[in-house]
């Protein structure tokens, strides 16, 4: 689990800092509800990857709950973003649409190794 687990984590913490820094967050309760939204999950991410990397006992109940919060991918949501990708001008603008993607299933691949790893009593404690 270890691995991937970490990978996966810190993919969608880049990208929702990413999205952090590129934001303008205006004084109105939408923009500050989301820029505190991404800041949340990639704080998230971050802490599901380092108790992952420390082996703490609680790592697999919270990669489970860090993907549950973040949405896990549809086939509808994941084939949803290939029309802006196809559609779009740029490289770079498809390349900004292709890793959302990326980042939903890389959660679909914590949220599926942590239920692996989460033993029956850990999982209502």
């Amino acid at each position: 689990m270890r691995p991937r687990v970490i990978l996966c984590e810190l993919l969608t913490a880049a990208w929702y800092i990413y999205f952090l820094l590129c934001t303008h967050v205006d004084w109105d309760l939408y923009s500050i509800v989301t820029a505190l939204d991404w800041a949340l999950l990639a704080i998230g991410a971050l802490t599901v990857a380092w108790a992952t990397w420390k082996h703490y006992r609680w790592a697999p109940k919270s990669a489970v709950i860090v993907a549950a919060f973040i949405g896990l991918p549809t086939l509808t949501t994941t084939v949803g973003r290939l029309a802006p990708i196809l559609d779009s001008d740029t490289l770079s603008l498809a390349i900004w649409f292709g890793v959302l993607p990326i980042v939903l299933l890389s959660q679909l691949l914590a949220f599926v190794e942590g239920l692996r790893q989460l033993r029956s009593p850990d999982a209502a404690a």
